[in-house]
């Protein structure tokens, strides 16, 4: 048997057996015995119903001050190592708990301060909210610093992810004009095709290998100037819209 950890596993059930107590004390009780009042100071001179309320809400504030502290030590679960998708269902369940604890709640009530003082309901939302924004702010600017991508500039060139839908034609016309695209702004961006073979917008599919794709942007770059060969594509709106540095006179930049 595994010795590590015993403490930790003993405190678990613990927990669990104590519940399964208040399991069989509270499961088959009829429910006008909730009703009458309760003396127990946690009941707040309500009835036994509000004294369970009360117990729920209890173990939700401590639940709480454990994420606390292990927030604090760098110990939260899946700190370094959890993957995208398994974290958003994680934000997700907590902001819709998040959500439920303003359901019956007046406009009145969300600015009453607790009797003992400390922040009110909107201060406690409004500090939440501009938490996420400042760190996704951040976090978003940090990855635009260390991973820069030019790829939000393909849709002035008609270029759109593709769907479960699309047919091969249209995976291969969207490749096309992703190449030429590409080939087109990295005029003003040296190193700007580096690793867009990985990008969404250039998926691998029937009738678009290189060769085509290769032979249709030697085509429209012989025959126009790259300036020309945007506003042909996708016309002069579109052109018009890159930004300044990419739109080089026939012959400038190499």
């Amino acid at each position: 048997m595994n010795k590590r950890n015993t403490a930790v596993r003993t405190m678990i059930r613990q927990l669990q057996n104590a519940f399964n107590e208040t399991l069989n004390a509270l499961y088959d009780l009829p429910e006008d015995y909730l009703q009458p009042p309760c003396g127990h100071a946690c009941a707040r001179g309500g009835s036994a119903r509000d004294l369970q309320v009360h117990n729920i809400f209890h173990e939700k504030q401590h639940t709480g001050q454990v994420w606390n502290i292990r927030d604090e030590l760098r110990l939260l679960q899946g700190w370094g190592n959890a993957s995208l998708y398994p974290l958003l269902v994680d934000y997700f369940l907590s902001r819709a708990q998040l959500i439920s604890s303003l359901f019956g709640l007046t406009d009145e009530q969300l600015d009453t301060p607790p009797p003992q003082g400390g922040w009110t309901v909107r201060q406690t939302i409004e500090h939440a909210l501009g938490s996420e924004r400042r760190s996704i702010s951040a976090l978003r600017d940090e990855i635009r610093t260390l991973h820069p991508r030019p790829f939000g500039q393909l849709a002035a060139f008609g270029v759109r992810p593709l769907t479960v839908g699309d047919h091969a034609g249209d995976a291969h016309r969207n490749a096309v004009k992703a190449q030429a695209a590409l080939r087109f702004l990295s005029r003003g961006q040296p190193g700007l095709l580096d690793g867009c073979e990985r990008n969404p917008y250039l998926p691998a599919a029937e009738g678009a290998g290189p060769s085509t794709t290769t032979s249709a942007m030697r085509t429209s770059s012989s025959s126009r100037t790259k300036t020309a060969s945007a506003r042909n594509l996708w016309g002069p709106a579109a052109a018009a819209r890159l930004p300044p540095p990419m739109l080089q006179t026939p012959g400038a930049g190499g």
